[in-house]
């Protein structure tokens, strides 16, 4: 795996805790992408989005408040703020506007300038300000603009500034879009921000033992031979009579939208723990929205892996995840590395198939097949007849089948359909709905169609 050359400029904000960074980001990217909370130290890791300013496209990066000193949790933030600063195209600095210039914003400010690259002071909640620029000089940053993110002030400014600063896109061309986008899902603990550095090939989330380490949804983007994969980190979801207000409902918010967003989602779970309600809850949510699916068992390291630990494995995953007994596992250890490779594998797997059309005859022959061996029955005198399949969807694979009394068929069937054509397809991991619609509905929206056409 080789990480993603992009050819996007990354603009990166820094700050020190609680001036309004994360209220900025959102401001900019018209979405509540960041975690807005009056705690300091919310944002923990760089969190990287895409952001659209004028006609220009780049990378937005939000990194945890700057303090020098604190815990080991914080130190492990400010080396991911310290490589953000190396990787940055231009800095823009966020300061309280109506606050008085902190001596850990003057030693941020040296940091800054120590890069040589473009700087931008953005003085946030101007609104509030009654203080004159002039004091913001003595941070040594000659581009300075007043905004609040709140009431959406001075942004036409500060996209002036930022597209100045930003390098010449001459000659720059479009990056490809992510094929696959991959989000790692499960409860806190289960070790998936390691994985998440395992699989990118580099220290872009912090790994900690404290529960709830990540709060915001991460995003980093590799490139996989030809196929570019987008990964978005999320943070832990407890159990939901444990789950507090303020952080941790917004980052409940922002797994479920993370959820929706992927294309596949890597369930990870505590091998020393499997299965629990949540983890089934979860797998309820992924198979809900249609997304693809790869149980990920993290923490082989902690047992021996003998023969018996492994049928164990097996056996309570297929009894516990039933429902969605299509979706492939592996187990990995992302503390040694084991494994991983198997499972970079399977994700490429699943991405292939995820993107399959197949042709309206070769579905209809199969389905032939499939209902001359055990027809639809209802119980009652009506015998429903299956005419035609078309696939109307390749995510999730979705399959319309027009009949005479669609709606007497019994949901079992199916399930049914689904199994035969699972047995006859390679389509691990990959969901797949199944719809029954009436024939006679198909034809009239047909003939309106015709008439619409002809009175045009």
């Amino acid at each position: 795996m080789t990480k993603f050359s992009s050819s996007l400029p990354q603009l990166v904000l820094v700050g020190v805790p609680n001036v309004g960074k994360s209220s900025l980001v959102n401001r900019l990217l018209g979405a509540r992408q960041a975690i807005v909370h009056q705690d300091a130290h919310t944002t923990r890791d760089t969190a990287q989005h895409i952001c659209q300013l004028g006609e220009r496209s780049l990378y937005l990066r939000d990194t945890p408040g700057y303090a020098p000193k604190g815990e080991r949790l914080h130190q492990a933030a400010m080396t991911q703020l310290d490589k953000a600063l190396i990787e940055a195209d231009v800095l823009a600095m966020v300061i309280n506007a109506s606050a008085a210039i902190s001596s850990d914003e003057r030693r941020l400010a040296v940091r800054l300038h120590k890069t040589g690259k473009p700087i931008i002071l953005i003085a946030n909640q101007i609104d509030k300000a009654d203080a004159k620029q002039e004091r913001y000089l003595a941070l040594g940053i000659t581009t300075i603009v007043g905004v609040s993110a709140h009431h959406n002030l001075g942004i036409e400014e500060l996209t002036t500034a930022v597209l100045k600063a930003l390098p010449d896109d001459e000659g720059a061309e479009a990056p490809e879009p992510a094929t696959t986008a991959l989000a790692l899902i499960g409860r806190p603990n289960v070790g998936k921000s390691s994985l998440l550095n395992h699989l990118v090939g580099e220290d872009i989330s912090i790994v900690s033992e404290e529960p709830g380490t990540t709060r915001d949804t991460i995003t980093k983007d590799v490139q996989v031979e030809d196929q570019i994969w987008r990964f978005i980190d999320t943070a832990g979801i407890r159990r939901p009579g444990k789950i507090g207000r303020g952080v941790e409902k917004f980052s409940l918010v922002r797994t479920q939208a993370a959820i929706e967003a992927a294309d596949i989602c890597l369930l990870v779970l505590d091998i020393g723990e499997l299965a629990t309600g949540q983890d089934q809850r979860l797998a309820g949510l992924i198979e809900e929205a249609g997304r693809g699916l790869v149980i990920v068992v993290n923490k082989a390291d902690q047992l021996e892996m003998s023969e018996s630990d492994i049928k164990r494995v097996d056996r309570v995953l297929r009894s516990a995840f039933e429902f969605v007994a299509w979706a492939p596992y592996v187990i990995v250890s992302a503390e040694t590395g084991l494994h991983i490779d198997e499972l970079k594998s399977q994700i490429a797997s699943v991405a292939r198939r995820l993107g399959k059309k197949y042709s309206t005859r070769e579905l209809n022959t199969l389905l032939e097949k499939i209902v001359a061996k055990q027809p639809p029955t209802t119980g009652t005198f009506l015998r429903p007849r299956l005419n035609y399949v078309v696939q109307t969807e390749i995510r999730p694979l979705t399959l319309r089948i027009f009949g005479t009394h669609p709606e007497k068929i019994h949901f079992s069937y199916k399930r049914y359909i689904e199994n035969s054509l699972r047995a006859s397809y390679d389509l691990a991991g990959v969901a797949v709905r199944v719809e029954f619609v009436s024939k006679y509905k198909q034809d009239r929206e047909e003939q309106d169609e015709t008439s619409h056409r002809r009175t045009r």
